[in-house]
């Protein structure tokens, strides 16, 4: 049975035939997840096909010593599907707990509270002290894999291939060349400095108790692919494309469903189609509070002397092009993305230290995010 299959009797009747009453339940695109009950205690439950919930228990195991996690108190099999128990966590409630809402919540009152960003940034300082070299990772499922499942196939036979993408006067880009050096650089076998991380690090899957979740890509990572996603999420897609665009993984943290619109971007374009053109004009759309998180995330790299080249800039465009198919978004989305693209890939290095200029290329080029009352100031 494949996981789309499955109904809300059919899910009751599994779980309730292992003594568990289902409270809620929210169906995503690769994975069905909710709460559940047994012997009066409360748990949070994850349906994958039973191969990506493997996946995850090996990825569980692998971090549960180093990271706090959910307890895994459960695993059940049915046919080729999965069942994974978790314990509750009760300090992640409606809008409160991720840090996806803290950040909502501190845009608002325009401060953060250093010491809590701190608390989850201390697990990956901790992690650094063990960096090892692989030459492949857990989290190589939404880079190197993607190549021919997302990359190639959204995008090779598409006519803005072969434009001419011009970003504010200056910046020029040609996706047919950017798809080709992304397919070279991730098809050579490397050698990676990794560590010890949750691996997949958007806002919705860490809570600021701090706990991690989402444990499918845990593991030994390469450095930069984690910041990379890190980056991607924290400052743009979980602000504005993925509620937009995947609005039912906001579940219980919907807020963000009704503000989204104030991260929209404000560009100016034009496409001559004679001409194969494309000039766009603007500033990525950025909140000063997302700015000043990720600087101090970043110094937790810095400080530790971690040096991460021009490669960081191919994992943050496979992160703007193939999490979501880009052709098959609002035009003025579309734009936006191949605007990142542009952005993102004119970031150089400081000494070879690519994250040293991140601070920098965010003053210059983004356009502060003001929210009051759920609308932009």
């Amino acid at each position: 049975m494949e996981i789309t299959e499955l109904t809300k009797e059919d899910i009751k009747t599994i779980l309730r035939t292992n003594q568990y009453i289902i409270k809620n339940i929210n169906f995503q695109n690769n994975s069905i997840n909710g709460s559940t009950i047994k012997n009066k205690i409360k748990y949070f439950f994850k349906i994958m096909s039973s191969e990506r919930c493997k996946q995850e228990i090996k990825g569980y195991l692998s971090i549960k010593e180093e990271y706090p996690v959910p307890k895994l108190v459960e695993y059940i099999e049915y046919t080729d599907i999965g069942i994974l128990i978790y314990e509750y966590v009760d300090a992640i409630k409606n809008n409160q707990g991720l840090l996806h809402d803290f950040i909502l919540n501190c845009e608002e009152n325009y401060k953060y509270n250093l010491r809590v960003v701190n608390n989850i940034f201390q697990y990956y300082e901790k992690s650094l002290k063990k960096i090892c070299k692989v030459n492949s990772f857990p989290m190589e499922e939404f880079y190197k894999k993607r190549i021919n499942t997302r990359l190639l196939k959204w995008y090779k036979d598409w006519e803005i291939n072969e434009y001419k993408i011009i970003i504010n006067g200056t910046i020029v880009i040609n996706l047919k060349e950017i798809i080709r050096t992304l397919k070279n650089y991730f098809e050579k076998v490397k050698m990676y400095d990794a560590f010890l991380s949750q691996g997949d690090p958007n806002t919705v899957n860490i809570g600021i108790k701090p706990i991690f979740m989402d444990l499918t890509t845990a593991g030994y990572n390469y450095i930069g692919a984690e910041i990379a996603a890190f980056i991607w999420s924290e400052l743009i897609a979980d602000a504005y494309f993925c509620p937009k665009y995947h609005a039912k993984s906001y579940k219980d943290h919907e807020k963000i469903l009704h503000i989204y619109d104030n991260y929209k971007p404000n560009l100016k374009y034009s496409i001559n189609r004679d001409k194969k053109t494309i000039q766009i004009d603007g500033n990525l759309k950025i909140s000063k509070i997302r700015k000043e998180i990720l600087n101090e995330y970043l110094k937790i790299f810095i400080k530790n002397n971690i040096v991460v080249g021009d490669e960081l800039k191919y994992y943050i465009v496979m992160r703007i092009l193939c999490i979501f198919n880009i052709r098959e978004m609002e035009e003025i989305d579309t734009i936006y993305s191949l605007f990142c693209v542009g952005m993102f890939l004119k970031l150089e290095g400081k000494e070879k230290n690519i994250l040293s200029n991140m601070e920098l290329m965010l003053k210059d080029y983004s356009e502060d995010v003001k929210i009051e009352n759920g609308k932009s100031v």
